[in-house]
């Protein structure tokens, strides 16, 4: 982030790129790069934004609330501060107070396909099947689209694939997952999704071996969503379940 960062798209990449950022490294560089640009301009949303996930992935719950609260505050209207706080609501473990969030996020950005897709996944731990399968198939719509549009992205293809295993679409999300592999074999967060798809589709022991691979180089995000990620309900009375979250917990607390 040297230089600056340009425009809406750049402070899209850049809170992208916070999500799974190490907290030892890449978040200093964020977080002064958003410090900077709330210095020479309070009202840019998207960089409190940037700030609030960077804190959060290291931490730093208080402040990261007060980023997000204050990017709201700046634009309540902004997709960024609506989908990043929504997400950081669930790491917390306040899952019905992101749902509005996550909503709204659906609301503002009609060809995003991950707000709709992640609430899905959120709306079934709260036991809300009919609206979770709701925005699941809106979800998968724009992913579709996504997918047409930017075939060598494998964000939508890896995100979709668990939701359309949830779904009952065996053949489509093994397709899409398999698409999202050979784009992307070595992200972590496909290796995430991965472990989503197959324990949705009742294959524990792949589940299990992705998760050990995404564990190798995952994020602090990733790593608080996973303690109430609805996706791996059916694993978790899984005796290698409590074991492997044991070690991402022990891992968590001595970094």
């Amino acid at each position: 982030v040297e230089g600056g960062v340009d425009g809406q798209q750049g402070w899209a990449l850049l809170i992208d790129e916070s999500y799974n950022a190490n907290p030892a490294s890449t978040c200093s560089s964020i977080l002064a790069a958003a410090n900077k640009a709330i210095a020479l301009d309070p009202s840019l949303a998207e960089a409190h934004v940037a700030r609030g996930v960077a804190l959060s992935n290291r931490g730093e719950v208080e402040a990261a609330t007060a980023s997000f609260e204050q990017a709201l505050t700046v634009d309540p209207n902004s997709f960024d501060a609506q989908l990043a706080f929504a997400r950081f609501l669930v790491t917390r473990g306040n899952l019905e107070q992101s749902v509005p969030h996550f909503t709204r996020a659906v609301e503002l950005n009609p060809d995003d396909w991950q707000s709709p897709m992640l609430v899905d996944s959120v709306l079934m731990a709260l036991d809300r099947p009919v609206d979770a399968e709701r925005y699941a198939r809106i979800g998968n719509k724009r992913a579709e689209e996504a997918l047409r549009l930017h075939p060598e992205n494998s964000r939508p293809a890896q995100l979709g694939a668990p939701t359309l295993a949830r779904l009952g679409e065996r053949e489509k999300s093994m397709d899409w997952l398999e698409r999202a592999m050979f784009i992307d074999p070595e992200d972590p967060i496909v290796s995430y999704n991965a472990a989503c798809t197959y324990t949705q589709l009742g294959e524990a022991d792949k589940a299990f071996a992705a998760l050990e691979k995404w564990a190798s180089n995952s994020g602090s995000e990733m790593e608080s969503w996973i303690e109430t990620d609805s996706d791996f309900d059916l694993i978790r009375g899984d005796p290698r379940f409590d074991a492997f979250m044991h070690k991402i917990r022990t891992a968590r607390a001595n970094s």
